[in-house]
């Protein structure tokens, strides 16, 4: 490559970088959804079946839902660019809890729910999840021994509220109660947060097949 072709490469890289066209388009994460909320409200942004019925979640139900979750998780002491590990298949409260981190300023570690306990140990391990939001007790009875080997995992926190004791984890319900005390006596947290995030911070981490 003589140096006309470096410059001209250089340049194009330059050119290819993404510039918000405005002040008002999004620029992270956070900012796309609170725009996608406000400019295309919904009343059924997600639907899900619950005893043989359909249930929708509006798009102001879901902001709202997803600051409590980032709330509670910050009062969980998740603080920016901590792990949270989310084992689970896909459902409303995935999306929920996968946003949650991201409001939070935390990095969400999705986990495919078929792997083996040896390779969600190796995962929990190697990315440093301090949080672990599961689908429900039956997941974390199979994953009961593995975790004893995952230090770092502090709390687990469950989708289904059934069967599990307290000593156990939290349910989101209980994670997003929280989330609203803490908003009730910080007003302004969650949008702290969100300041903290820039474009160029990792979001999340996938581990892909063969990585493990």
């Amino acid at each position: 490559m003589n140096q006309a072709d470096y410059e001209i490469g250089t340049l194009a890289n330059e050119r290819a970088k993404r510039v918000p066209a405005s002040q008002d388009e999004p620029a992270t994460l956070v900012a796309l959804f609170k725009f996608v909320a406000r400019a295309h409200k919904r009343p059924d942004l997600l639907n899900y079946k619950q005893d043989g019925q359909w249930v929708s979640i509006s798009s102001d139900q879901l902001l709202v839902r997803v600051r409590r979750i980032a709330a509670g998780l910050h009062d969980l002491g998740i603080r920016h660019g901590d792990r949270v590990a989310i084992l689970s298949e896909s459902r409303a409260e995935w999306t929920l809890a996968d946003a949650g981190c991201i409001f939070a300023g935390a990095i969400d570690v999705p986990i495919y729910p078929t792997l083996m306990p040896p390779q969600v140990g190796y995962i929990l391990r190697d990315c440093g999840a301090r949080v672990l939001i599961l689908a429900n007790r039956e997941k974390f009875v199979e994953l009961k021994e593995t975790l004893k080997e995952c230090p770092d995992v502090k709390q687990l926190i469950f989708f289904d509220p059934e069967g599990f004791s307290a000593e156990e984890g939290l349910t989101l319900a209980q994670l997003e109660a929280r989330g609203q005390e803490l908003q009730t006596s910080q007003p302004g947290i969650v949008d702290q947060l969100a300041r903290q995030t820039t474009p160029d911070d990792l979001a999340t981490l996938i581990y892909t097949s063969g990585t493990t």
